[in-house]
């Protein structure tokens, strides 16, 4: 009965995979190089440990929306929570993630966080970046 129980869990993994979108570099710049500090009000959910650390209010970039596509290139709209991450792939290869909500698009680089509890924050060269993905799946609350 384990084992049937097991091979089920295994069948429906790729069924609950996250959704990842992909937005081009100069789309990106468009739609984030006018954000402004803004502080948002936090909502979390009741119950658990997030609750005891969890911020009431963030400093964010001010985008509440961002335009980017699907894999099949469909474009979509989605809704910027305090959960939305975003990661971005060099030229190497290698990868920075930050929080949305935290990125700051300077004049030559980016900063944003990348640990709300630490608050570790990371700076990457525009010029370096080949690719951008936005994951929505993180569940940390939704702002007011």
């Amino acid at each position: 009965m384990k084992t049937k129980r097991n091979f089920l869990a295994l069948l429906m993994l790729p069924l609950v995979s996250c959704t990842v979108y992909n937005i081009p570099v100069n789309e990106f710049a468009q739609q984030i190089e006018n954000s402004h500090i803004e502080k948002r009000n936090v909502e979390v959910g009741s119950g658990g440990i997030t609750t005891w650390w969890a911020a009431d209010s963030l400093y964010t970039n001010g985008i509440h929306t961002l335009k980017c596509y699907d894999k099949k290139n469909n474009p979509k709209e989605i809704e910027v929570t305090p959960g939305t991450v975003v990661r971005f792939t060099t030229n190497e290869g290698k990868h920075a993630i930050y929080f949305f909500d935290s990125v700051i698009w300077g004049d030559t680089a980016i900063t944003g966080t990348s640990s709300r509890i630490l608050n570790m924050q990371k700076i990457i060269s525009k010029k370096d970046i080949a690719k951008i993905e936005i994951d929505n799946n993180r569940k940390s609350g939704r702002y007011k």
